[in-house]
């Protein structure tokens, strides 16, 4: 059994007019803040960090769910800037705009699920 982890900590990648830019969701105590998904036309991508889940078997082992609703993977594997440090990087479905009571996200790489975080949106 492969063992890893998933950190309550990450941060959104916004693409606006084709500008991307990196904002974050947890403030200074660690509290998730409401996430506002903003326009139609912008898309917004949760990226998370954790450890060992770059380990995946195949890409169809992995499966990212956020309020039950299975998002795309638009990456995962090593972060590249910090040793042993993995990231998964998926797109937020605009379903989730509204979603004030909140909303849990689920990672389950090879049968084995993380703890999870929960998410609140605007």
């Amino acid at each position: 059994m492969r063992a890893w982890s998933l950190a309550p900590q990450g941060v959104l990648v916004r693409v606006r007019n084709g500008v991307e830019t990196v904002e974050t969701f947890v403030d200074e105590n660690h509290v998730c803040k409401p996430i506002d998904l903003g326009p139609p036309t912008d898309q917004v991508s949760l990226v998370m960090f954790g450890t060992g889940f770059r380990h995946y078997r195949s890409l169809d082992s992995v499966r990212v769910e956020v309020g039950g609703i299975g998002a795309v993977i638009q990456y995962i594997g090593p972060q590249g800037e910090i040793a042993g440090l993995d990231e998964v990087r998926v797109l937020l479905p605009r379903e989730l705009a509204g979603a004030e009571d909140g909303v849990y996200v689920s990672i389950t790489v090879d049968g084995t699920q993380t703890p999870g975080l929960t998410l609140i949106f605007k």
